[in-house]
Order: C-alpha cells, then sequence, then structure tokens
C-alpha cells in the first residue's frame, strides 16, 4: 500500500494526538509505541522529524 503525504498527513496528526493523550491519561508505553509508528510513517513520506532540542538549537 503506497501512502502519499497529502492523504497521510490528517492521519499523522491524528497519531501525534493520540501520543500526548496517551501521556495524559498515564499510557506510556502504548502511547510511544503509536509515536514511533507515526514517526516511521512520517521519515517514510519524506518529512523531516526533528527533536525539541534540534528545533531549539536550529539558526533561524
Amino acid at each position: 500500500m503506497r501512502h502519499s503525504r497529502r492523504a497521510a498527513g490528517p492521519n499523522l496528526n491524528i497519531e501525534f494526538d493520540a501520543y500526548w493523550r496517551g501521556l495524559r491519561d498515564g499510557q506510556s508505553v502504548k502511547a510511544r509505541r503509536r509515536f514511533e509508528a507515526a514517526r516511521k510513517l512520517a521519515l517514510d513520506l519524506g518529512y523531516v522529524c526533528q527533536t525539541s532540542e534540534e528545533l531549539t538549537d536550529a539558526r533561524l
């Protein structure tokens, strides 16, 4: 199954939101798995994923 960026974009947001809700609700292991799956999909589609440290260190 091939994904396009346009089709995957909303799904990625849903998965990342689910990650944060899972952390809030005390489901850290399950939330981390969902986050990693969404992150892998984003990378496979050519999106760039950076940590907060990488973003704060970036030159504007």
